[in-house]
């Protein structure tokens, strides 16, 4: 009961930020400089995907941030060279509103963010929403509304997603 009346919450927060998301213009993207990748626990993803994407996209390793998220209390990943932040639901207060920790990582402008979930779920939709990105990409079985670039492909194809993922971020930088 306690997470029906959390998942109402997330979503009326969603389509409060989705408004602002829709409205806020999109300026010509000339380079990368940095990427943010929102991963969920349960998907078992070696980091090395996102550090050859990283160098093929011409980002530095030292500026790549992987949220992890999950419904536990204490999540683990096994990211060794790449920053990471930990977010649970259980993070949030009762109003859905984010730690100081996420609230001050929201705020960092990033030019690159990748949605690496394919469930519709209100969570990691509004942590995407909240992320301060000029370029978003996922997949197709997530919530449309919040990705620029849309991958119709399974995120297990590890080497399907790097190629489409470089060939679309390419157009939309016009190399």
């Amino acid at each position: 009961m306690l997470n029906f009346f959390s998942n109402v919450i997330l979503r009326y927060r969603f389509k409060k930020k989705i408004k602002g998301l829709v409205k806020q213009s999109k300026k010509t993207i000339k380079t990368l400089r940095s990427m943010v990748v929102i991963l969920p626990q349960d998907h078992q993803i070696d980091e090395k995907v996102f550090i050859e994407l990283s160098k093929d996209l011409n980002i530095s390793i030292k500026k790549i941030t992987i949220i992890v998220f999950g419904k536990e209390k204490i999540l683990k990943a096994n990211f060794n060279l790449i920053n990471t932040i930990f977010c649970s639901r259980k993070h949030l207060s009762i109003l859905g509103n984010f730690s100081d920790e996420m609230n001050i990582f929201f705020k960092i402008k990033s030019d690159l963010l990748i949605n690496y979930f394919t469930q519709k779920d209100p969570f990691p939709e509004l942590i995407s929403i909240n992320c301060n990105s000029k370029l978003r990409i996922g997949f197709y079985n997530a919530n449309l509304r919040i990705n620029d670039i849309i991958l119709k492909i399974s995120p297990e194809k590890t080497d399907l997603f790097l190629s489409e993922s470089k060939n679309y971020i390419n157009a939309f930088l016009k190399k």
